[in-house]
């Protein structure tokens, strides 16, 4: 949605008090999820290594948690940006 609509009206938008906000929080959740990816591929990384006889998928599991609900809430304020952009564009006409 957001990445399809006219560049005019999403510079209209970024400018809206609403659509500063939106796209705020949703690059700081991006930050956020880019960090916790590469954590915990790094963290993995480093338990697979240390530990390739006697994996304990419990602990890998328990290690992908933040990374799952990290990406939730990335794709959550990615939602709502596209609506509000839609919402902006409905308003407009």
């Amino acid at each position: 949605m957001y990445e399809f609509t006219d560049k005019k009206i999403k510079e209209e938008f970024k400018k809206t008090e609403y659509g500063k906000k939106a796209n705020k929080m949703f690059w700081i959740s991006v930050i956020i999820y880019i960090f916790v990816f590469l954590t915990t591929v790094f963290a993995l990384a480093m338990y697979f290594l240390k530990n390739i006889e006697n994996l304990d998928y419990s602990k890998v599991i328990g290690m992908a948690i933040p990374f799952i609900i990290s990406m939730i809430i990335a794709c959550y304020f990615d939602g709502k940006r596209d609506g509000a952009i839609e919402q902006f564009k409905r308003n407009m006409k």
